[in-house]
């Protein structure tokens, strides 16, 4: 999510007041341009969608702070997420979305968080497999279950493990159990060690992908 300067200043000019003082509170540089970037090329694809100015853009945030379009009508739901200098948009019309991006960690001890955090189904699939598919695997599980999550709008108040996702390499993703029908989930690749999901609700729908240069 590297911009140039000019970029980033075009950017930061589609932001509302309260945004800009948001961005403003990032104690690194670093991370205050990521969320510029990200909430600016959000608010831009956003006003292509809806034929308006993207510095016109404005959002509402739900209890759990999801935000959604500020209008009477929204048609439009978005979701977003990044991971270091990667970052994805999601959008839908007229259903929920959900969208969850990682970068693999090959190094990370997966056990005590899939342990904490997995339910007893998803902790049994993950050990079940070699050493060294577990590191896919653990995070194929957490971007599928950190995606319904937000396309439901509930955050950690639904526990990660009241519900169990398909999470073998190689193999599609799924729900096992715990998830009503409506919901369709879909697991991607952004780039190689980048796994990410889509969750969305409502009968199947065909998604199409676009690489955007803004």
């Amino acid at each position: 999510m590297e911009r140039e300067t000019s970029d980033l200043a075009t950017l930061q000019e589609t932001l509302s007041e309260d945004e800009k003082e948001r961005a403003s509170r990032f104690h690194f540089a670093r991370d205050r341009d990521h969320f510029i970037i990200a909430r600016g090329t959000l608010k831009s694809l956003l006003g292509q969608y809806l034929g308006i100015p993207a510095r016109s853009v404005r959002f509402r945030y739900g209890a759990q702070h999801k935000p959604a379009l500020d209008t009477d009508t929204p048609s439009i739901d978005f979701n977003i997420s990044h991971t270091q200098n990667m970052a994805v948009f999601a959008f839908a019309h007229g259903r929920r979305i959900g969208i969850d991006i990682e970068k693999i960690q090959r190094d990370f001890k997966v056990e005590d968080i899939a342990k904490r955090y997995f339910s007893a189904r998803e902790c049994q699939e993950l050990f079940s497999l070699p050493s060294e598919l577990q590191s896919q695997a653990f995070f194929l599980c957490w971007t599928r279950k950190e995606a319904y999550l937000k396309a439901r709008g509930e955050g950690l108040h639904l526990p990660l493990d009241s519900f169990s996702v398909r999470l073998t390499p190689a193999e599609p993703a799924g729900f096992h159990e715990g998830v009503s029908s409506e919901w369709q989930i879909l697991g991607l690749s952004a780039a190689d060690e980048y796994p990410m999901a889509v969750v969305y609700d409502g009968i199947p729908a065909p998604l199409h992908f676009f690489t955007v240069t803004l």
